[in-house]
Order: structure tokens, then sequence, then C-alpha cells
């Protein structure tokens, strides 16, 4: 009993228990969920952006080949059988055309992220950077440096 309610305690304190399947991590060991616009991904940078658009391309390839196998088991299936395996099938197609959008938005933002620093920073990380460069250069101009 007292097992239950610490499991039950747990819910909800993981990455992907509110608001989405994760698929993955990033490299900074970001969770990457499913749906490519889940408020998380915000702090994502260049790199993180790129590692996501990984994982929905694989999610692609496995729903594409799923989609694929159930096709050609249906050839073989006759009447309610085989409208409920091309039904599944038609829903593998939906959720790898899904996984393609969430890749380029990745693809796209990795590319937009890119433009604010060397290293794919963020916004945030690429303005905080830039102060404090902009901090040590006047430093070195009141030195004599």
């Amino acid at each position: 009993m007292n097992t239950i309610v610490m499991m039950r305690n747990d819910v909800g304190t993981g990455a992907g228990s509110r608001g989405g399947k994760v698929i993955g991590r990033t490299k900074t060991g970001k969770p990457i969920y499913m749906n490519h616009n889940h408020p998380s991904h915000g702090d994502f940078n260049a790199g993180d952006h790129k590692d996501a658009a990984k994982h929905h391309e694989g999610q692609v390839a496995f729903h594409q080949s799923l989609a694929e196998r159930m096709k050609s088991n249906a050839d073989r299936l006759q009447g309610d059988d085989k409208k409920e395996v091309l039904g599944n099938a038609k829903k593998n197609d939906v959720a790898a055309k899904a996984q393609q959008t969430a890749a380029d938005h990745h693809n796209k933002q990795a590319e937009k992220k890119k433009t604010f620093g060397v290293k794919g920073e963020t916004k945030a990380e690429f303005a905080a950077s830039a102060k404090s460069t902009h901090e040590l250069m006047k430093a070195k101009d009141t030195r004599g440096l």
C-alpha cells in the first residue's frame, strides 16, 4: 500500500509527465517532445534543435516503415480486417507527416538560432555573451590595455 502511495506522489514530476510524449533527449540532456511546439523547446539552442530534428526524422522512418508493412499485410486480408489494417496504416502515414513537419521546424529553428552566435547560442545566451564581452572591453579600456 505504501508503494502505491509513493508512486502516486511521483506522478507528474518528470519530463513528459505533463504535456506530451518524450521521444528522446538532446546531447545537452533536454527532453525532446513529440510535439515540436512544446513550451520546453523554447530554450533550445541550435545544437538542441538539430538533435531534435534527428529524433523526429527517426520517428518519420519508423512510422513510414510501419505504414508500408501494414499496407502489404492488408493485401492478404478481406472485409473489416482489411479496412482496420488500412485505417491503421493511414494513421501511421499521418504520424509520419506530422513528424516530418516537426523535423522541418527544428531544422529551421537551428538555422535561425545559428545566426545569433558562433556556438549556436539562444538569443538570451548571445545577449549575455555580448554583454560580458562589452564589459570586458570597457574594463580593458579603463586599465589602458
